[in-house]
C-alpha cells in the first residue's frame, strides 16, 4: 500500500471519529450516545453514558420521567404482565436503534434516590409518550403516584 492510500485512510478514520465525537457531545439538558445495559420495567432502566467517568457513567440507574408503569412484582398477575409488556416494548424500541447515537436521555435531573430522572428518546421518539399511547403507562409528574388498576388498563 503506498503512502497516499495510507494517508487517505488515516484521514478518513480521524474525520469519522471526530464526526462521531461531535454527534455524541453531551449538553446541559441532554446525554447522547447512551447504551442501555438493562431494562427493569417500563419506567426503570440502567445505562452507560459515553464519555463520563465510570463512577458516574457506568451502570447508572435511570427513572424514565413523566410516566408510571406497572410493577414487575405487583400483587395481581395482570399487573406483572403489564410490567413485562412495557419492558418488552422498551426492549423492542431500543433494538430498532442502529447504534448508540440514536439513544438519548433528555432533561436529566437527580431524584431523591440518586437515580437520573430523564426522558428516554430512541430514534427521535419519546419512549414515555409511546408507552402512554400504547396503554402501557400513565402520565406521572411527581408527588403521590396515581392509583391505577392495571388489570382494567390491560383490558382496553
Amino acid at each position: 500500500m503506498n503512502i497516499y492510500k495510507i494517508t487517505l485512510f488515516a484521514s478518513l478514520l480521524f474525520i469519522s471519529m471526530g464526526a462521531q465525537a461531535a454527534n455524541c457531545k453531551h449538553t446541559y439538558n441532554k446525554f447522547k450516545c447512551i447504551e442501555v445495559v438493562s431494562i427493569y420495567d417500563g419506567d426503570s432502566i440502567r445505562v452507560n453514558i459515553d464519555k463520563l467517568h465510570p463512577l458516574f457513567g457506568e451502570d447508572v440507574p435511570v427513572r424514565i420521567s413523566n410516566v408510571d408503569t406497572a410493577e414487575r412484582y405487583g400483587r395481581a398477575p395482570c399487573e406483572r404482565e403489564m410490567a413485562n409488556l412495557a419492558r418488552n416494548f422498551i426492549h423492542h424500541r431500543i433494538s430498532l436503534a442502529k447504534n448508540r447515537k440514536q439513544i438519548e436521555l433528555r432533561n436529566p435531573i437527580r431524584d431523591k434516590y440518586f437515580r437520573i430522572n430523564a426522558e428516554l428518546w430512541v430514534n427521535g421518539f419519546s419512549i414515555g409518550r409511546a408507552l402512554i399511547k400504547e396503554g402501557l403507562a400513565v402520565a406521572y409528574f411527581g408527588g403521590t403516584k396515581p392509583s391505577v388498576n392495571w388489570c382494567e388498563l390491560k383490558e382496553r
